[in-house]
């Protein structure tokens, strides 16, 4: 058994594939059945991964985004559109961001630290971590 097809075991054991590492001297004796298995193995990757992202948004309670430009304007009276327009380009994050820590990536806001979305494709973990260093970030200053 070489690297290659050990590496391929782990990873259906990963997944929790009992019935391809049960037949796996059935399954990965040809050069062609290994390919097939190693797409089996990539599909099944990739399927887990965006229902586990799409899990992860349900769980979240976010709502759908809307973009700026489906906003009914006539309907706030007392809302200052380019004000918002211009706190929405982010303009205000390039003029201070040496003075809030110089942590955020490029086209991250406030608004989405807050609620969580960066870290939900990198999981649950990951967006805990957003949230409690935005909180520590608002409660230092």
């Amino acid at each position: 058994m070489n690297t290659n097809t050990t590496h391929l075991q782990a990873r259906a054991k990963a997944l929790r594939l009992a019935g391809l590492l049960a037949h796996w001297d059935s399954l990965a004796a040809t050069p062609t059945q290994l390919a097939w298995v190693v797409r089996l193995l990539d599909c099944e990757e990739q399927l887990r991964g965006q229902r586990s992202l799409e899990r992860r948004m349900r769980a979240a309670h976010l709502q759908p985004f809307k973009p700026l430009a489906d906003f009914d304007w006539s309907w706030p009276t007392r809302c200052d559109r380019e004000t918002v327009q211009d706190l929405m380009g982010l303009a205000f994050g390039r003029r201070h961001q040496r003075h809030a820590g110089g942590h955020q990536r490029p086209g991250q806001d406030h608004a989405g630290v807050q609620s969580g979305a960066p870290g939900l494709g990198a999981g649950p973990y990951r967006a805990v971590h957003q949230c409690d260093r935005y909180a520590g970030r608002v409660d230092s200053a």
